[in-house]
């Protein structure tokens, strides 16, 4: 079976660091992903955002999200999708970057952003 997902979006913020029950240190960053459509009946523009959360236990790239992964950064994500727990217990879906997967900070220009800010929401 295939476990894979890529994502091509801009953080939210900069990469927020833990430590694990057993003392391993991981990032967490939420990468903002959105589409855009044509509403056929209005013929308006419409666009959607959905947020991510990406982990990462690779050790080599703790030092590069620190130095590197700021608000807004356009970021290219290849990872699984997994599950982690919760602050209260719940399982919440999260695409985990392991050893075979990365995290890549790109130009705006090759996230194929319009400009500095990200796209413009419409309301959904």
């Amino acid at each position: 079976m295939i476990n894979r997902v890529t994502l091509l979006g801009r953080l939210k913020g900069p990469a927020e660091f833990a430590q694990g029950a057993d003392g391993s240190r991981y990032a967490v960053l939420t990468v903002t992903t959105w589409y855009r459509w044509t509403d056929r009946e209005t013929g308006r523009r419409r666009s959607k955002a959905d947020e991510h959360t990406v982990l990462t236990f690779r050790r080599d790239l703790l030092g590069y999200l620190e130095r590197r992964a700021t608000s807004g950064a356009a970021v290219y994500v290849e990872g699984a999708l997994g599950s982690v727990r919760g602050a209260s217990g719940e399982r919440l879906a999260a695409v985990l970057v392991h050893r075979d997967g990365t995290v890549r900070l790109v130009d705006a220009a090759m996230a194929g952003a319009e400009d500095e800010a990200g796209p413009e929401h419409d309301a959904a």
